[in-house]
């Protein structure tokens, strides 16, 4: 990662793995139909008023497939618009895999990380936006962002006061 190479098994959306010719490893090379799909995505939201669930409509209306070929839901374009190796940076360890024992079994989870071991690195493969698109589209994210307060005090009037006769 830190060599500007795509370590990853699955490109992200707008963009193919191809492995380097003479040299070990892969990077990512625009797919031309998902690039422009990416360009439409980023123009729209900065440029326009239209929201990330409007813009996920607009897709699916268009008849535009995921990567997977489902519907695009609101997480899937937020994701997109928030992945910086559209301006050519890789991001590596934002969701590392958790290994985790429940009921005797082991999950694997893969929660978002936002700590100091994420690893941002310039890499070798083509931009598809530039960066001001790119910064534009980010001031506007976290300017509409909603902030949820989460209140965990006690809401019954009567906690604490009455009891059954258990208790």
């Amino acid at each position: 990662i830190n060599e500007g190479k795509f370590v990853g098994n699955i490109p992200p959306y707008g963009y193919d793995r191809v492995k380097i010719e003479n040299a070990k490893g892969f990077t990512l090379k625009p797919n031309d139909e998902e690039a422009k799909i990416v360009q439409l995505i980023f123009e729209k939201y900065a440029n326009t008023d239209i929201s990330i669930s409007g813009l996920a409509r607009l897709l699916n209306e268009m008849n535009v497939k995921s990567r997977k070929g489902k519907e695009w839901s609101l997480s899937t374009v937020k994701d997109l618009l928030c992945n910086p190796v559209y301006v050519g940076i890789l991001r590596w360890n934002n969701r590392k895999a958790v290994k985790k024992c429940l009921d005797g079994e082991i999950i694997t989870t893969r929660p978002r990380n936002n700590g100091d071991d994420v690893i941002y690195s310039n890499g070798i493969h083509e931009h598809l936006i530039t960066d001001e698109l790119y910064l534009k589209a980010q001031e506007k994210r976290k300017r509409l962002q909603k902030n949820v307060k989460i209140d965990y005090s006690l809401k019954n009037p009567f906690a604490g006061l009455l009891f059954c006769e258990k208790c």
